[in-house]
């Protein structure tokens, strides 16, 4: 007998076991070419949101630039024996007035994109950008040089919402922890370009001001090819412009792919201005029912049979009370007092007291390298921590890196503390212990609580206020940030020099339990669910956004 007869037993049998080894590969191939397929549709609907991300990135790394000008100036001109020249009072206020500022801006932008848009604020903001780099690179005096930090300053300020605002209404809930820290990373990408700019390229600070202006220029022209945000097209009720610029954000796609999407997000967008009206008519207010401009179908191609109103049925003249009052209501309050929260205890956390005085404090410590070469590596390295965000975000979540991420900046500030103490009161001396917690410090905050607080910007707030939300935020981001800094040589003087490391690191532990106790992790949800979670009267758990 045959060896494959014994095996099989006959050659009917062995027939039947050939033709399920050809379905099983059959199903095996149906398989992969559907995974291939899965994948091909995943890679098309990111690609846009990515290539939307990038453009408006374009302003954050304006941001970072501008961030750094004050090292590129000051270390030129400062005590200058000829042309122009800053001393120390000057100086100072050339560093300050780029922080005093931004509060201007920020506020002022988180009502102006509600009315021409998150696209056209994004466009907006680079004209002053353009100005301030002109008034710095033909300054004569030092007035000049101030009016321009101005001008910068208040650029700084109006970008911030819309830019936040604008990625997490253009992203899908799996891709929005990464498009937000893509568009974070800028920041210390900023600095970096400025630096190499300044360092290498320019001959002198006025050249490097100059190619600075030409990043303005390139936003203006990468972000009039992206579309509008489709969540603030439909709450002004242009739902065939919403609908148009959804299935380019998602493959460049027709609207029947993206339907059930664009219903959920005017379901959304409805919901929010019902909880508007109910809230007015609560409060006893009056309002005058107006006729509708007219109707658009769900889908923008008239396929769908129910009708949406295309203007809200009820308007309201609120003046700036009501809008004070507004912000003040819980489904705002709540993740406002969240992340302000947070930004405190980053700033501390993350040593940015520090950075205006960064050379006389390294030079404290005894590190073994230049402090401005230590400046330029430490941005490399924020950079790369942001990428480290960019690609542990969606696995890992918010919640759980903003908690390593705080717990070891927390132990890099006690770390230093106790070595300051060492090289004060012994003749222990070991330059690269410092230059190696500091670098592992800025590394560490770029991971997770320096992107973190600004992603949740663009998630925690609701639709109705997320520009105003989103405009305050920043704006006491920026407050808090030149409240520490012009008290850190207050606080040395009160605690020593270790001592201010020390404080900063307790202040840091407190941010850990902050975050455990009080930071949801929005990672993966909708922006329904998030806000339903902070507008609850009662949440489930931190952990829980589900309705």
């Amino acid at each position: 007998m045959a060896p494959q007869d014994t095996l099989f037993g006959s050659g009917e049998k062995k027939k039947e076991y050939d033709d399920s080894v050809d379905e099983v590969k059959s199903l095996d191939l149906e398989t992969s070419d559907s995974e291939q397929s899965v994948n091909m549709d995943n890679m098309r609907t990111a690609l846009p949101q990515v290539l939307a991300t990038l453009a408006q990135s374009l302003l954050l790394l304006s941001l970072g630039m501008i961030i750094a000008v004050p090292t590129i100036v000051i270390g030129a001109i400062y005590k200058a024996k000829e042309g122009l020249s800053l001393d120390d009072d000057q100086s100072s206020w050339f560093c300050s007035i780029l922080l005093i500022v931004q509060p201007i801006g920020s506020l002022l932008s988180g009502y102006v994109q509600e009315v021409v848009g998150r696209k056209i604020s994004l466009v907006v903001v680079n004209i002053p950008q353009l100005v301030g780099w002109y008034l710095m690179y033909a300054a004569t005096t030092v007035d000049m040089l101030y009016w321009s930090c101005v001008t910068l300053g208040f650029s700084i300020g109006f970008m911030e919402a819309p830019t936040l605002a604008y990625v997490g209404e253009i992203s899908q809930p799996r891709l929005r922890g990464m498009l937000s820290c893509i568009t974070n990373s800028h920041v210390p990408l900023g600095h970096l370009v400025e630096f190499f700019i300044g360092g290498y390229v320019a001959k002198d600070w006025r050249m490097a001001m100059a190619i600075s202006a030409v990043f303005p220029i390139i936003s203006i022209l990468a972000i009039s090819q992206v579309p509008e945000s489709p969540v603030w097209l439909l709450t002004k009720g242009r739902k065939a412009d919403a609908m148009k610029a959804l299935c380019w954000l998602r493959g460049w796609t027709t609207p029947e792919c993206v339907r059930d999407e664009f219903e959920g997000l005017v379901r959304y967008v409805e919901a929010s201005r019902l909880q508007n009206e109910n809230q007015q008519k609560a409060a006893g207010k009056n309002y005058v029912q107006v006729p509708t401009a007219g109707y658009v179908n769900a889908d923008g191609k008239g396929t769908t049979p129910a009708k949406v109103p295309a203007e809200n049925s009820y308007k309201f003249k609120v003046t700036i009370g009501e809008k004070i009052k507004d912000l003040l209501r819980p489904a705002m309050l709540r993740p406002l007092v969240l992340v302000v929260s947070y930004f405190f205890f980053y700033n501390c956390a993350s040593l940015n007291a520090i950075r205006p005085y960064m050379v006389p404090v390294f030079q404290k410590l005894r590190l073994p390298k230049d402090p401005h070469f230590v400046a330029i590596l430490s941005a490399a390295l924020q950079v790369l921590g942001g990428l480290v965000c960019i690609a542990t975000v969606h696995k890992l979540g918010k919640r759980c890196l903003s908690l390593i991420s705080m717990t070891l900046c927390a132990v890099a500030c006690i770390l230093i503390g106790i070595y300051a103490v060492l090289i004060e009161r012994t003749d222990f001396d070991c330059p690269w212990f410092p230059f190696i917690v500091l670098l592992a410090l800025y590394f560490c905050c770029n991971v997770g609580i320096s992107p973190i607080p600004w992603m949740l910007i663009s998630e925690v707030f609701p639709s109705r206020g997320r520009g105003a939300g989103g405009g305050v935020s920043a704006a006491l981001f920026y407050i808090i940030l030149s409240i520490i800094s012009k008290t850190y040589l207050d606080l040395e003087s009160i605690v020593t020099f270790p001592g201010v490391f020390f404080v900063y690191g307790l202040v840091a532990c407190a941010g850990v339990i902050f975050i455990f106790l009080c930071l949801p992790e929005t990672e993966g949800k909708t922006l329904q669910e998030i806000e339903d979670y902070f507008t609850r009267s009662r949440k489930k758990g931190i952990n829980n956004l589900s309705v």
